[in-house]
């Protein structure tokens, strides 16, 4: 049987080499759809100026796709949404988020755990549930803010700020 330090190393060597790789597929995407990490100027000016209690709130209505009672809001609300959106939109940034979590867990059940086969279904699943979790969010994420931002657009023929 081999040294279970060496089947740790190996293992956490194998996951730090597909977390590179996913994040040079993340920057390539981002790339290729000409996406950058961060707000546009305009967005985070607006973000910036707007009060702590109407963040809050524009934060709360994008996360429940809900419309702003007011213009001022509902464009927070869009600028929030876009945000999230944009942070989201990119696969490859969550596989290596759900890669690293799993990496984690599998290294800390690695130690915690001495029998070889109580350990390896211990860490498949362990390892597994985050990825899991992470796409199923992601996919909340992107509906409920998607509509967010469309229940949230002005009428036709007004200026959007």
């Amino acid at each position: 049987m081999p040294d279970p330090f060496i089947v740790v190393i190996a293992a956490a060597s194998s996951a730090l080499l597909l977390l590179f790789w996913t994040t040079a597929m993340g920057r390539r995407w981002n790339a290729r759809h000409e996406r950058s990490r961060s707000l546009e100027e305009g967005q985070r000016a607006e973000w910036t100026r707007a009060a702590h209690s109407d963040r809050r709130a524009a934060r709360r209505a994008a996360r429940r796709g809900e419309r702003a009672p007011t213009p001022e809001g509902s464009a927070l609300v869009r600028a929030r949404a876009e945000d999230v959106i944009h942070r989201w939109e990119n696969p490859w940034d969550t596989i290596g988020s759900a890669l690293l979590t799993a990496v984690i867990i599998v290294n800390g059940c690695a130690l915690a755990f001495h029998e070889p086969a109580w350990g390896w279904i211990v860490l498949c699943v362990l390892g597994l549930a985050p990825a899991l979790a992470l796409f199923s969010a992601r996919s909340y994420l992107l509906r409920t803010h998607a509509y967010a931002h469309e229940v949230n657009m002005p009428p036709a023929g007004e200026n959007v700020s």
